[in-house]
């Protein structure tokens, strides 16, 4: 019978065992995962794997023009621009499932691991004051009576704290 105090190791091995079988599971569906953006106009339209390969570009040809190069390179940036945008949030999509059930199974453990917090913490005893009496032990009947005990004297403090520093 598992202490309630602990975490059912068992039971959090076979979740962590789901949780694995699922991250493969993602991890493979990253790699078949496409998405197609386009630039403003849709005239240009890039297709982006999951991983960043750019794995298709369509351009209109209307768009083509030998006089102005770096408008078509600007459509260009523009689509691959959005179809990785749009990759990376299917992406991040997918894995948010499977970090929700990691998550929960830690904090799980952190619950169970907790110690019990007592309501109030115990008082502590006042440390004793450098110039009171210490208490000794009751003395022998067989010991002489001392007339009076020494009081604690309190150790001399050093005058500096450190030493001073030499530069070298």
């Amino acid at each position: 019978m598992p202490d309630p105090g602990q975490p059912d190791l068992a039971a959090l091995r076979q979740r962590a065992q789901h949780l694995y079988a699922d991250m493969r599971d993602v991890q493979h569906e990253l790699t078949q995962t496409q998405a197609t953006g386009h630039d403003a106009g849709g005239l240009v339209a890039a297709t982006v794997a999951a991983d960043g390969r750019l794995l298709d570009l369509r351009i209109d040809s209307s768009v083509i023009d030998p006089e102005d190069p770096d408008g078509l390179a600007e459509l260009v940036v523009a689509a691959v621009q959005s179809a990785h945008q749009s990759a990376v949030r299917r992406g991040a999509e997918q894995l948010n499932a499977v970090t929700s059930q990691l998550n929960g199974i830690l904090d799980g453990i952190r619950q169970s691991a907790r110690p019990a917090v007592p309501p109030t913490l115990p008082a502590f005893p006042a440390p004793p004051t450098l110039g009171a009496r210490r208490r000794t032990a009751p003395a022998r009947e067989s010991a002489a009576p001392t007339s009076s005990t020494p009081a604690l004297v309190p150790p001399k403090r050093p005058t500096t704290a450190f030493a001073p520093v030499r530069e070298v």
